[in-house]
């Protein structure tokens, strides 16, 4: 997030009351990264047991695997994603599905949306500037579109094409995924704030914990993107009842879709 960190003492009751607006049109509030269909189970039935209501937006990101390995993985992961919806009691439903990159299966299986990184959103060649993704059939298709960022020019394109959520980071340092931006801080994420439409949710991502969340939301992030702080923890369920406390105290528990 190239020199992101300058703007954010700007103002930080415009970030608060930016963030509060985007609170108010999701519901993506705790956002686990997964890496495949059996951990979008177990959470599945973690948050039906439990009756947790911020856990809904689960992301699946595969690494490693065969063409014919992955489809079978967010193949299981879209259909236990859709069972936990037709079971569910609850006035939002079960799992909303993000799959990672894979657009063309996301499609294919019937997931809530689809998250692409700029190298995926975009190519440039001889040819000039394209896109990877064919946005065009995404958005026929019915998916949401969250967008990574890191810098300024690469969220003026994920702006262009009207995502469903912005994303930014790394907040702090993490050893979850190999990135080359230096950790950019809670003023990176009020910085953000400030230059997306109060309707765009901005999902905050790098090294978050439950002991320096507060600060992240308070900044404007209206979710959190977590990796170690759910699936590293000796007792997952426990970890997911202290992360909903984090909106249910304050009664941020929202029951609207993201921005389409």
């Amino acid at each position: 997030q190239g020199g992101g960190g300058g703007g954010g003492g700007r103002g930080e009751g415009n970030s608060a009351a930016a963030a509060a607006a985007a609170a108010a049109a999701s519901d993506i509030q705790l956002l686990p990264v997964v890496s495949d269909a059996k951990w979008v189970g177990r959470l599945a039935s973690i948050m039906k047991r439990e009756g947790i209501s911020s856990c809904r937006h689960i992301q699946i990101r595969p690494k490693g695997l065969s063409r014919e390995a992955l489809e079978e993985e967010i193949k299981r992961a879209c259909d236990i994603a859709r069972e936990s919806s037709s079971s569910s009691s609850s006035a939002g439903g079960g799992v909303k599905l993000w799959v990672n990159d894979h657009w063309d299966l996301a499609i294919k299986y019937g997931a809530y949306g689809v998250h692409v990184g700029q190298e995926d959103l975009f190519r440039v060649d001889g040819k000039g500037c394209s896109t990877e993704v064919d946005l065009d059939k995404v958005k026929e298709a019915g998916l949401r579109i969250g967008v990574s960022t890191h810098t300024y020019e690469e969220l003026a394109k994920g702006l262009a094409i009207r995502p469903s959520y912005i994303s930014t980071g790394p907040v702090f340092h993490t050893n979850s995924k190999e990135i080359k931006y230096i950790p950019n801080g809670v003023a990176g994420i009020a910085s953000w704030r400030e230059l997306i439409d109060p309707s765009i949710p901005l999902v905050a991502i790098g090294g978050i914990s439950l002991e320096n969340a507060r600060a992240c939301i308070e900044a404007g992030a209206v979710s959190l993107a977590v990796i170690s702080a759910v699936t590293q923890q000796d007792d997952v369920a426990k970890a997911l009842r202290d992360w909903d406390q984090l909106w249910t105290n304050d009664g941020h528990d929202q029951e609207d879709g993201v921005s389409n």
